[in-house]
């Protein structure tokens, strides 16, 4: 599998999740928020099916070659194979959310199918999309970095020919007794077995060393302290974004401790559970956060449409079109504000504005009206 395809995949995919992501910051209509959905849909189309040739060529490949002949050094070798673990993971989970987005988008085939709630649900398919690729990305830089080094390189599959035809010619020149070769062979084979045996045995024995039973259990309190901290700071609803995103971090990092954790503890039971329980919570601060962002994305936008059409009224040579244009501007600020909805930690303040607004709109009806039997 191409690493650096994937990784530049990955850029791709999160761009395009970025971009579907703030659509509707602008007041756009149906059939133009439509157009630029089909837009992205088709780039979405575009990067599943890289993605699925990937990994389709890298299931029909497997590994051509030995690893112990590129890569001398056992911790390299080790480190490569982490990273060929991670890119086929980020691969799986991005095929999956691209499959889950194009499913979706696929029931948006007209304008008339963009209600209010298929977009909010398309926010929250585009949160958990981010959300698994971030999953699998978290804790991944150094490994990036030495997949950078080790990733594909063309002038591999070169170097393993020629030393291939150079050892074939060797052979052919020596003229070696078949019980010899055998003997040496098997001696070499059990130097090997009882060089990496040696290896295992001091890797084992470090690790061990490192991670004993108390660190491992501290870590484990560690991260349900942190879990505990932050489901405490969203016990009383409406909450500002500065309070969501600490709790989300701490939540993250309660996760990557317990991930960090030791192969036999990690697949244990408990700490399964707890991950489960936490990713949960983790998602579900997520969802609260894409939800305040928007509302706080509405009100903006219905404060400068609002000040625009304000001023419009104060241009003394406005005209009845620029009375109607200002009545359309400030009923879309209306349509923001009650788009808000009534728990979010904004809602007070766009409650506010809206009786404004619909006072102003008033205001400005009647001045149209006026205007209008005038001429």
């Amino acid at each position: 599998m191409n690493s650096t395809t994937i990784l530049n995949l990955k850029g791709e995919f999160e761009s395009v999740l970025n971009s579907l992501n703030t659509l509707g910051d602008q007041p756009d209509s149906k059939s133009q928020y439509f157009k630029k959905i089909k837009i992205i849909k088709n780039q979405i189309i575009a990067i599943h099916r890289s993605l699925e040739n990937e990994n389709k060529n890298h299931k029909s490949i497997g590994n051509s070659y030995r690893m112990d002949r590129i890569i001398p050094n056992k911790n390299d070798r080790q480190s490569l194979e982490e990273n060929r673990l991670y890119i086929e993971k980020l691969t799986e989970a991005m095929l999956k959310s691209s499959s889950q987005l194009m499913d979706f988008l696929k029931k948006i085939n007209k304008p008339s199918n963009l209600s209010p709630e298929k977009i909010e649900e398309l926010k929250l398919k585009i949160q958990e999309s981010q959300f698994l690729i971030q999953l699998e990305t978290e804790n991944s830089t150094q490994e990036e970095a030495r997949l950078q080094v080790y990733s594909e390189n063309p002038q591999i599959d070169k170097d393993i020919e020629l030393k291939e035809s150079s050892k074939i010619e060797t052979k052919k020149k020596k003229n070696v007794n078949f019980i010899s070769l055998l003997l040496l062979l098997i001696a070499s084979v059990s130097a090997l077995f009882a060089l990496f045996s040696f290896q295992f045995i001091i890797q084992q024995r470090y690790r061990s060393s490192l991670l004993s039973s108390e660190s491992v259990e501290n870590e484990i309190k560690s991260a349900k302290a942190l879990a505990k901290k932050a489901n405490g700071m969203i016990k009383s609803p409406p909450y500002p974004l500065t309070t969501l995103r600490t709790a989300q971090d701490k939540m993250l990092t309660a996760i990557q401790i317990l991930e960090a954790t030791p192969g036999d503890v990690r697949n244990s039971g408990t700490i399964i559970r707890y991950l489960e329980i936490y990713q949960t919570d983790y998602y579900s601060i997520t969802r609260k956060i894409a939800r305040e962002q928007r509302a706080a994305s509405n009100l903006k936008m219905a404060e400068k449409l609002a000040l625009e059409a304000l001023e419009m009224l104060e241009n003394p040579l406005r005209t009845s079109d620029t009375l109607q244009t200002a009545q359309n501007q400030m009923q879309k600020a209306i349509n923001l504000l009650e788009s808000i909805p009534k728990n979010a930690f904004i809602a007070p303040e766009a409650q506010e504005k809206l009786e404004i607004y619909q006072t102003n709109l008033e205001l400005i009806t009647q001045g149209a009206n006026v205007e209008s039997l005038q001429q």
